[in-house]
């Protein structure tokens, strides 16, 4: 699995089919975040193995998604805020928030990696720079209203934690 798809490549060739065919989502399942610790490292783990790695920088959140694999991973002071609301205090670390952000998602099947020139996993390059595992089944998704990001999504914690606005 050493076939890096980069950033750019992601956008220029899978964006306009997720605008055009992506299947609107919600995030329901709430999460347990705090401030993360300025060069804190953190690998993150799904139910389908290690998906990636970052580290922290100043004022940045380690976020806990509350699933069977409680995957653990960093997101940026302004990405937490556009994506999550306070509910609770947990603990002198912990607080519970709530989702509010919504997202375009495409499932990987063999049009996407033809699309990609690929015949089976692949990497790719994150906006955070680090690399994500893509397998046929996973969710390639991208932040609304921006659509300026795509990023991996293990298809068990997508489906524990998303709700499609389209069957509605």
């Amino acid at each position: 699995m050493s076939s890096i798809v980069s950033k750019k490549q992601l956008v220029d060739v899978l964006m306009p089919m997720i605008k055009d065919a992506g299947v609107r989502y919600k995030k329901i399942s709430p999460v347990f975040a705090r401030a993360a610790v300025t060069g804190e490292h953190i690998v993150t783990w799904t139910s389908s193995g290690k998906e990636t790695e970052n580290t922290a920088k100043e004022g940045d959140f380690l976020v806990k998604n509350i699933t069977i694999a409680k995957e653990q991973y960093i997101v940026s002071a302004e990405k937490f805020d556009k994506r999550y609301r306070f509910h609770r205090k947990i603990d002198k670390h912990w607080s519970e928030y709530s989702p509010k952000g919504e997202i375009l998602a495409l499932v990987v099947n063999i049009g996407t990696m033809h699309l990609l020139g690929k015949d089976g996993s692949f990497l790719i390059e994150a906006s955070w720079g680090g690399k994500q595992p893509v397998k046929i089944g996973d969710y390639l998704v991208a932040p609304l209203p921006e659509l300026d990001q795509i990023y991996r999504i293990d298809q068990k914690e997508f489906f524990a934690t998303y709700e499609n606005l389209q069957q509605q």
